[in-house]
């Protein structure tokens, strides 16, 4: 073996231990690393030792100006707090704001009295300008017509969709929600005359033309816009012929209408304007429009858009015809109306939404109506009819037949008013064809404004209840008294039952954009008789009433009232005077109400008087009647939908 192959064998030989000196080594380096001799563990319940950041560098700071303006004028606002890094300043007179060394990315809010919060990220910008948005709105409400200013006005401050939830609670109008008026005080104690002192079936009823004269309001409903744009109607010229009225007019004692509470709901908030017209709104989201709603005034809608909303509202006196389900049905009838209504005054028009056996004719979803049957819906698409009487100018009112409802007394006789001998149906009316929904039941109540909810969904402009009432004559056939849900009942308690449903009705229409309307009787003006009033025993006593509705609508037909009344042998010869007389005693009764007097007129002819020939002058006369005694507006009542003479409803 040469030398070079022992020094081969050698190397081979200490190859292991060379190995086994480096893993020494590798292992010594480890444990240094680790800064002690105790072994890390491993193994899933290992503890990661995170990183150490790095420090953030200190944003660099930088002079920032700005100016704040109002976003609706801008002008600029001197005194505005502004904040940003926790440094406050306010702006000069000029609106200008300044900060000598603010950090990068720094927010910035700015607040004055009566303007919306802002706030932004100032970014790396040097100069901001801030815009800020007026977050009240006030201002005054007069009439357009007399520049007076109108007190009781609703002001409905509605919201924007996607801030009605969050922000209504936040929306504060400045009126207390509270009335401090006193509740009226119902002063009725007993039934009114018998009829050998008054002739009820002709005060209560037409005498043998009862079904096609209705005593009881029109059986029809108004047409109406929901946006009126024509001016108020023009009056009638006076027959040269008629006499001027002979009675004096009695002075008017006024009796303020007690401060309303303002609606609430989801979407809105509201106040009514004070005696000077004055109304306020503060913390008013963006995007919010106002509504103006006032009994006798167009329906206003303002935007938003300004801290301070004056408005002028537009008398609107309804000039309206009425009309049948059945008329409007038939689209050679309704087309026919109308060709002739648009040369005329005619503004609105009163539309049945219920048949003459007082079915519901619309797509009605009440269970209750539906499980009666108590429809008829042959007017399914009652929106698009409302809508086509808006095209053409007229405002629609919806006329509902409220208690005297024969197939819904029929279908639940646990709603009806009920005979004492018979346990069924109390049967009115001098053919025995009235039956009727116990006005004292808090059930039948609550459906009628269940339906009124309904009919509100249709477009309508105003709703009008009809037979506000109870029951009055029997049928010849009827041998029972009545029986009610309440019980025994006074004249005081029909009323107060009256207007306790009057009450829940118009809490559901007053938030609304429609107008609410109530027929009584003529008679229901006159005086009180021996301390009583006339029709409490039917419940129908207007000063008791006449806060829980915007328009009140006595039948003032001339051929319904008692022969001998003012003096006429034959009433229905006595057009003029009768109605001018209502007019007289309507004076001190609607005097300082917000609510309207707006009589339904005679248009048909009676046994002994002619009102549509041509050439006669009743219809025109009693227009004339209307509006020397301040109406406001009329309703013409005829049953066959033909309004004669045409030259009465000339413009």
């Amino acid at each position: 073996m040469g030398p070079y192959d022992m020094l081969l064998k050698l190397r081979l030989a200490a190859r292991p231990l060379m190995l086994l000196f480096l893993f020494m080594i590798l292992g010594l380096a480890l444990a240094a690393c680790d800064g002690d001799s105790t072994p890390t563990p491993t193994g899933p319940t290992a503890t990661p030792v995170p990183p150490t950041a790095a420090p953030s560098p200190t944003p660099t700071p930088r002079p920032l100006s700005g100016s704040v303006t109002d976003a609706y004028t801008g002008k600029p606002l001197s005194g505005v707090d502004v904040i940003a890094a926790g440094v406050l300043t306010q702006t000069a007179t000029d609106g200008m704001f300044y900060y000598d060394n603010l950090p990068l990315n720094s927010k910035l809010k700015a607040n004055a009295e009566g303007y919306a919060e802002y706030e932004a990220e100032t970014g790396v910008v040097t100069h901001l300008d801030v815009k800020l948005r007026p977050n009240t709105i006030s201002g005054r409400v007069t009439d357009k017509q007399t520049g007076l200013p109108l007190a009781n006005v609703l002001v409905r401050l509605d919201l924007p969709a996607p801030a009605a939830v969050t922000t209504t609670t936040s929306v504060t109008p400045t009126q207390a929600l509270t009335s401090t008026a006193a509740t009226p005080t119902l002063s009725l104690t007993s039934t009114v005359p018998t009829t050998n002192t008054l002739n009820y079936t002709s005060v209560l009823g037409a005498p043998l033309e009862e079904s096609l004269y209705q005593a009881d309001a029109p059986s029809a409903t108004v047409v109406s816009t929901s946006t009126v744009t024509q001016s108020g109607p023009t009056n009638t010229p006076a027959p040269t012929n008629t006499p001027a009225p002979t009675n004096t007019p009695l002075p008017p004692t006024v009796t303020p209408t007690p401060k309303p509470i303002p609606p609430k709901g989801d979407g809105f908030v509201a106040v009514y304007t004070n005696d000077d017209g004055s109304y306020f709104f503060k913390d008013v989201p963006a995007g919010a429009t106002l509504t103006f709603k006032m009994p006798g005034y167009k329906l206003t809608k303002l935007a938003g858009d300004s801290p301070q909303k004056d408005i002028a509202l537009d008398q609107f006196k309804v000039n309206a015809i009425y009309m049948t389900a059945n008329w409007a049905a038939s689209s050679d009838l309704l087309d026919s109306t109308l060709a002739w209504v648009k040369n005329s005054r005619i503004n609105a028009v009163v539309l049945n939404v219920q048949n003459d056996a007082s079915q519901w004719v619309f797509d009605v979803k009440n269970k209750e109506a539906i499980d009666a049957e108590n429809t008829d819906e042959f007017l399914t698409d009652m929106p698009a009819l409302v809508k086509k009487l808006k095209d053409q100018g007229l405002y629609v009112i919806a006329r509902v037949v409220t208690f005297q409802q024969k197939s819904m007394a029929e279908a639940r006789l646990d709603w009806a008013v009920k005979s004492s001998t018979t346990g069924k149906q109390w049967k009115g009316g001098y053919a025995g064809q009235q039956e009727w929904l116990d006005p004292s039941n808090p059930a039948v109540q609550q459906h009628m404004v269940d339906m009124t909810k309904e009919v509100l969904t249709l477009g309508f402009d105003e709703v009008q209840y009809d037979y506000i009432r109870f029951p009055s004559d029997p049928a010849p056939s009827e041998t029972g008294d009545m029986v009610f849900a309440a019980g025994a009942i006074t004249d005081t308690g029909k009323v107060a039952q009256l207007k306790g449903f009057l009450s829940k009705v118009h809490s559901v229409v007053e938030p609304t954009d429609s107008f609410m309307s109530i027929d009584v009787f003529g008679y229901s003006l006159w005086p009180d008789q021996d301390g009583v009033p006339l029709l409490g025993v039917i419940g129908q006593v207007i000063p008791a009433l006449i806060d829980d509705t915007d328009y009140i609508s006595p039948m003032i037909y001339p051929s319904h009232f008692s022969a001998g009344e003012q003096g006429c042998a034959h009433p229905s010869q006595c057009a003029y005077k009768l109605v001018h007389k209502s007019g007289e005693y309507a004076a001190p009764l609607f005097a300082g109400k917000k609510t309207k007097y707006r009589p339904w007129l005679e248009d048909f002819d009676w046994p002994d008087a002619d009102y549509t020939s041509p050439g006669t002058t009743k219809v025109a006369e009693q227009i004339q009647a209307a509006e020397e005694t301040n109406s406001w507006g009329w309703l013409m009542w005829d049953p066959f939908i033909d309004f004669q003479p045409r030259n009465a409803f000339a413009k």
